[in-house]
């Protein structure tokens, strides 16, 4: 008995020392190479072409991708933002977009092999193992989206750059980070404290202060936040520019928690805005963030 609990002890600080490791070989390792390039579906949107791409990576990853570029046969290599907003949102984000000027957008779907609703104690417990995968997969996706995206005509290799919306932006600190091909980071609406952030963002139904501090914490461990801190892959990105914009006003990230409290550096621009979180049905942040975004990707300074 006394042996078999030893076992459990070694087994379960060994799972705390791998939750607790940032998983930079991973990461890097995850990407592999470009195996196959599906065309999922294509249309015509008045001037825009929108394309679905389906990647397979030589490591098995898939990643869905939604392109809306000018379809002009003669058109200029263009600036392109590859974009992780919402976990719901996904691929579809670039459909957000209602006046995209002479940029490209993509986005990606997030990594998640999961099936069916979430319900009770052990359906969470089972769910777990999925759940991380995604949370690791996802900057690993973007990586070999960027592959792509690099080996495209359209595209000017020299204004490739990653834009993090919400649950998005921990996830673009990673890659922007990892892949000095990125010209410049955008953290939108994200927060310096993880735990924080998850814990405004739990059920209402969960009562209590110091219960929702604790869940909170526990959801921040299992979902490898040590490898998901943003501030620390900030400090990977300089000199290449980055931009956080945060609000003032926003009900998801707390105000104190906001990485617009960042220290300052030379290759740091922070901007405050009073609108709310960002969400689908909010055309009027919507057009505020992207007319900020387009300001500085269409007139360089």
């Amino acid at each position: 008995m006394l042996r078999a609990s030893i076992v459990v002890l070694g087994l379960l600080a060994l799972y705390y020392i791998e939750l607790t490791t940032v998983q930079r070989e991973y990461f890097l390792q995850r990407p592999g190479e470009i195996d196959r390039v599906v065309e999922v579906h294509t249309e015509e949107r008045d001037d825009w072409l929108v394309q679905d791409i389906l990647l397979t990576s030589t490591t098995g990853l898939d990643v869905s991708v939604r392109v809306l570029r000018p379809r002009l046969a003669d058109q200029q290599p263009l600036p392109v933002i590859l974009l992780a907003g919402g976990l719901r949102t996904g691929r579809s984000a670039v459909d957000l977009v209602t006046d995209n000027g002479n940029i490209a957008f993509a986005a990606i779907d997030y990594p998640h092999s999961g099936t069916g609703r979430i319900r009770g104690l052990w359906s969470s417990l089972r769910a777990v193992p999925a759940f991380q995968r995604g949370l690791l997969d996802t900057p690993p996706a973007l990586l070999l989206a960027l592959d792509w995206l690099a080996g495209q005509a359209w595209v000017d290799h020299a204004r490739m750059e990653l834009v993090g919306v919400s649950l998005g932006v921990p996830f673009v600190a990673v890659a922007g980070a990892l892949d000095d091909r990125v010209h410049r980071v955008w953290l939108v609406q994200g927060a310096r404290d993880n735990v924080a952030w998850i814990e405004t963002a739990l059920p209402r139904r969960i009562d209590g202060k110091f219960k929702r501090r604790q869940i909170a914490r526990a959801v921040s461990l299992v979902g490898y936040s040590a490898s998901l801190d943003t501030e620390q892959w900030v400090a990977e990105i300089a000199p290449r520019k980055i931009v956080v914009i945060s609000s003032r006003n926003d009900e998801f990230v707390p105000f104190t928690a906001a990485l617009g409290h960042m220290k300052p550096q030379e290759n740091l621009e922070i901007i405050w805005t009073d609108s709310r979180h960002v969400r689908a049905t909010r055309h009027d942040v919507l057009d505020e963030l992207l007319q900020i975004v387009r300001s500085r990707v269409e007139f360089p300074q």
